[in-house]
């Protein structure tokens, strides 16, 4: 019973991404301002979900594992495998290398 009730307060690792998304939306974010994407972790070889959110029009990236903003550019630790948003599931496809050469993306997000 303890554990039960502990769990309703503190939401499963696979969950936390999931709870932000809803939370945004109910928080008001505009829809095409939030997205939930599944990444590779490169360092760990695990998938998780992270919240990607425009933020005064730079995507910023709500991580549990880190406890700060980060850029989505910033973001070396993982591969966007997969985007769900408003819109549905799409499967993500990076930039040609020429693209992120012209454009200056970073290689992993």
């Amino acid at each position: 019973m303890e554990r039960a009730a502990r769990n309703i307060h503190d939401p499963p690792r696979r969950l936390r991404g999931i709870a932000k998304y809803v939370a945004l939306q109910a928080a008001g974010v505009a829809p095409e301002d939030i997205e939930l994407v599944v990444v590779r972790n490169t360092d760990t070889s695990e998938n998780h979900a992270v919240v990607a959110v425009r933020l005064d029009g730079t995507w910023v990236i709500l991580d549990n594992r880190r406890l700060a903003l980060v850029p989505a550019r910033e973001i070396r630790h993982a591969t966007p495998l997969f985007v769900i948003d408003e819109q549905g599931v799409r499967q993500f496809m990076a930039p040609t290398a020429n693209a992120q050469l012209r454009e200056g993306i970073p290689a992993l997000f």
